[in-house]
């Protein structure tokens, strides 16, 4: 199939996509090195140029790829849209926790990601919690909207986010310590419930202004 036609057929970021991972399918055939972290770090790109897959972990597989070596994928500059939602219990919230290597600090971050396109944020956060926890959820309720503009690593973000409330409709959940769960890339993490006491300037909650709004929304004892 040419590039012509794919872009025809298909939507510009699907199509492009193709274009990239057909490109390095090759270069894996020529070489053997490092092929597997080369084809995950061009393919998150990719995907994270388009807003369908950004994550985290996806941006460490690239930063990998590029320390070992010695090369740069060009940054993207653009507004992230983001949805995130915040489950609690008696005082405290469920969290994931990041480490930012070049600050060296750990940050905290509720459930959530990228809103993908023709997808609403609460429709977003309902695939992102089944994707990454495999539990559906219920009386979802948006309580605020936020702008964060940060260095994560090394590397400006923006993003503008939506914050919502929810339950699990499993009570259960709320009786766990913690709760496994695997990004859309395969990599594995752990959400923890954290008490206020866990959120300080050295490991703060983000993104900025949510520890406010969760406050001001009661949600934060």
């Amino acid at each position: 199939m040419t590039i012509l036609r794919l872009l025809r057929s298909r939507s510009r970021a699907s199509a492009l996509l193709q274009v990239v991972c057909c490109a390095v399918a090759r270069r894996r055939r020529r070489s053997g090195i490092f092929r597997d972290d080369l084809y995950r770090a061009q393919k998150f790109k990719m995907l994270d140029y388009y807003g369908l897959h950004t994550d985290h972990r996806s941006h460490a597989v690239i930063q990998r790829f590029e320390k070992v070596n010695g090369i740069h994928f060009m940054a993207v500059q653009r507004i992230r849209p983001l949805a995130l939602c915040v489950f609690h219990r008696d005082g405290k919230i469920l969290v994931n926790e990041f480490y930012d290597a070049i600050k060296k600090e750990r940050f905290f971050r509720p459930i959530g990601g990228g809103i993908e396109f023709g997808e609403t944020s609460a429709q977003a956060i309902i695939r992102e919690v089944q994707e990454e926890l495999g539990l559906p959820i219920t009386n979802i309720r948006l309580i605020g909207t936020l702008e964060s503009i940060f260095i994560y690593n090394g590397n400006p973000g923006h993003e503008i986010v939506q914050v919502y409330d929810a339950q699990f409709e499993d009570v259960g959940v709320y009786e766990l310590l913690y709760l496994n769960g695997q990004e859309s890339d395969g990599s594995a993490f752990t959400v923890r419930w954290h008490e206020i006491s866990s959120f300080t300037s050295k490991s703060p909650l983000v993104p900025d202004g949510l520890y406010e709004l969760l406050k001001k929304a009661a949600l934060l004892a």
